[in-house]
């Protein structure tokens, strides 16, 4: 999916009006679904997820650090992704009621999505590239 920024009603339109009718569908069901989730932690964490591309080859992913083993880097990836569900945890709990989420609450999601989809690949799909 690709992310728009629009400063008015009329770039949206523009924007929703170049995507094929599938497409167009798919966005409008994503953003009803998304605006009727009922907190704002969740809707936030729902629309990052669906930022996310998925289906990005290999070769487009980011290298974030180097392990010895496959098996420390799984255990390094299981203890930073506890990490963040525990950090979401604290912000889901104090913004259950709230309009708006601060700046470090948004990285904290952000971090959590990442974290999910972050795997252990060999050194040498990544150097491939």
């Amino acid at each position: 999916m690709k992310v728009y920024g629009a400063g008015s009603e009329a770039e949206v339109k523009a924007a929703v009006a170049s995507l094929p009718g599938d497409e167009q569908v798919r966005l409008v069901t994503q953003v009803y679904e998304i605006l009727t989730i009922p907190t704002l932690a969740a809707r936030t964490e729902a629309l990052l997820d669906v930022l996310q591309d998925k289906s990005a080859p290999v070769s487009r992913w980011r290298r974030i650090e180097r392990f010895d083993s496959p098996a420390s880097c799984e255990q390094q990836r299981q203890r930073a992704l506890q990490k963040f569900e525990r950090a979401a945890e604290s912000v889901r709990a104090s913004a259950a009621d709230g309009d708006e989420l601060a700046v470090e609450d948004w990285t904290i999601f952000e971090g959590l999505t990442a974290c999910r989809l972050s795997r252990c690949v060999p050194e040498s799909t990544l150097l491939s590239r």
